[in-house]
Order: C-alpha cells, then structure tokens, then sequence
C-alpha cells in the first residue's frame, strides 16, 4: 500500500512537471498551474490554470491531463475564450471544468463595483454563448 502511494505521488509529481514544462516550451502564463493538496477521505489534487484558453498551450496541457487520466479546472479569461469555443469545446468534453477568471484579468480590488460586475457578466456571457455554465469564479490577483 506505501508502494503503492508512493508511486501515485511520483506520478503526479511527473505529470506537474510536465504540465510546468509545457507551459514554459511556449512562454504562456500557465506557470499559475497549481496542484493544491486537500484532505477529505485521502488526498486528492486539485489542478487548476488560469488566463487561457491560449491556442499555443492549451491544446499541449488538455493532451498531458488526457495522457494521465488527469482532470483539471480551467479559469477562462472572456476576452479568450471568445476567439476559441473550439477550446471550451474540448475542455468540456475531456470532463474538466471551466471557470470564470473575469474578461480581461483586472485587479478587482481596485475597480468599481460596477466594472467589476460587468468583467464577470461579460465572461459569464461568452461561457453560456458556448453552452458553459460554471461553477466557479476566481479573481485575479487574489483579489
């Protein structure tokens, strides 16, 4: 059974590698890829990109998690993922989730209430023009 987990680490450890590596190959802001341990009945990794869907990238990460079983949320930027529902398409269908990570990746904290609601509806749009309904919201910068 140690063996066991201990081989399931390395694999995941591979594979976060890989994703990294992937994301550096094309000089993309995918190094925001983080796998977050969380404890419920074991550990399970929580693998999640931001600012895409990216033409150059994305593809190459959606094939290493399709390689590794791997899924993963993906938080779109509107201004993207307009120009790329091709993407969005593939994402959903491998099974991952896609979550809004505003239109165009302001710091929140230092926007009207009214400027931030508008990058969130807009991006809330474009997903729903693709059949996208998400679950999830994460701003940028923290904020």
């Amino acid at each position: 059974m140690k063996l066991r987990k201990i081989v399931s680490l390395i694999s995941i450890g591979f594979f976060v590698l890989s994703t990294c590596y992937a994301c550096k190959l094309s000089n993309y802001q995918c190094l925001n890829a983080k796998a977050t341990l969380a404890r419920k009945t074991g550990k399970i990794v929580a693998l999640t990109c931001d600012d895409g869907p990216s033409p150059k990238t994305t593809p190459l990460i959606l094939n290493i998690l399709r390689k590794h079983h791997v899924k993963a949320t993906f938080f779109v930027l509107g201004e993207n993922a307009i120009n790329h529902t091709n993407i969005l398409n593939t994402m959903i269908h491998d099974g991952h989730e896609v979550g809004n990570h505003t239109y165009t990746h302001p710091n929140l904290a230092k926007r009207s209430d009214d400027a931030a609601r508008l990058e969130i509806s807009k991006t809330q749009a474009v997903l729903k023009d693709a059949h996208i309904v998400p679950k999830w919201f994460r701003p940028p910068y923290g904020a």
